[in-house]
């Protein structure tokens, strides 16, 4: 199925506000975490902020490509 760039855009962009929300949660757990220091709480914010920041580029990489004209 062809979907049509205009709309790929859209949906791009909707998940990297997605990702960059998932960004700014971990780092409000880890902002948490090391104040009521808890270590696990650290450990899976850490973990999920540079999940987020992996997915950020992928998705960023991705909106690149589209609008240069790459499928």
């Amino acid at each position: 199925m062809e979907i049509p760039i205009d709309r790929q855009l859209f949906l791009l962009n909707a998940k990297l506000v997605t990702w960059q929300n998932t960004y700014y949660d971990a780092s409000l757990d880890v902002k948490i975490a090391q104040d009521i220091g808890n270590e696990q709480l650290l450990e899976q914010g850490l973990a999920r902020m540079k999940q987020a920041l992996q997915a950020i580029a992928w998705v960023q990489d991705k909106i690149t490509a589209l609008e240069g004209g790459e499928q």
